[in-house]
Parts: C-alpha cells; structure tokens; sequence
C-alpha cells in the first residue's frame, strides 16, 4: 500500500518558511517590530491572492484556450496566452506588484505554486502574531 501522506505539515512548512525568512532574508523579530500598521499582515493576504491566481488558472487556461481556438487563434501563437501560462500570478498583477504590495517590488516574489504562496502568507502571519505578542509583553517594538 502506498502512503500518498505528505511528509510535513502545513504549520511544519510554514514554521520552516519562517526561519527560512530571518536567516536568509534578515527578516528578525527586531526587523518585524517596525510593522505596526497592518504591513506584515498585508503582504500575506498578497500571497493569498496569488494563492488563489495560481488555483484558478487552470480553469481560466481552458477557457482562454477554447475562446482563442473558437476564434482561429492557435493558442500557442498567441504571445498574450504563453505569458499567461509562463507565470499566472506576474501575468495577472500586469508584471509588477498587487496594488496593496506594502513593500518595494523587488520584495514580490510569488511562486507559480499555490502551496508556496500559501505557505509564504501562513510565515507572513505568523511574524505579525509574534510582533503583536511581543508588544504586548513590552519585548518589541509598538502596536
């Protein structure tokens, strides 16, 4: 019998994510705690949209491709189309950042993966809980 279990969990994902974000990216409690009007928990709900982008793209791939088809347009031919399947998420923000983006673009990094994006947003969320908690301890920075 096969077991199809993934081997980790979505809050072992994120809690690796999270470290992945301080160690590589500098993103420390102490760098959190500049956040305190909603920044952190703002990029998260972008990488949930970009969640969500990535899940409804293969129903819009289909009907793109059948509306392209139905009017003589060989969907590979059509520069528009490719781009849209190269990377969904850049395609659907028009190559730049969501307009909510609280942080420079070069900052944006969506994956083509919905898990990833989702696992980015649960590392996003977590970071603010902290900041909060720690402000309510009197250990960071403030509300």
């Amino acid at each position: 019998m096969t077991n199809n279990a993934p081997t980790s969990s979505g809050s072992d994902l994120i809690a690796v994510e999270r470290q992945r974000q301080i160690r590589a990216e500098g993103w420390t409690p102490e760098h959190d705690d500049k956040y305190g009007a909603g920044e952190l928990l703002t990029a998260a709900r972008c990488y949930i949209d970009a969640a969500l982008v990535c899940e409804n793209a293969v129903h819009v791939e289909q009907a793109v491709r059948r509306a392209l088809t139905r009017h003589g347009v060989v969907p590979e031919h059509d520069p528009d189309f490719l781009a849209m399947l190269a990377h969904p998420v850049v395609h659907h923000y028009g190559g730049g950042t969501p307009n909510a983006w609280p942080w420079h673009p070069v900052q944006w990094k969506p994956s083509t993966d919905p898990e990833r994006n989702l696992v980015k947003a649960g590392a996003l969320i977590a970071a603010e809980i902290d900041r909060i908690l720690r402000a309510q301890n009197g250990s960071g920075g403030g509300q």
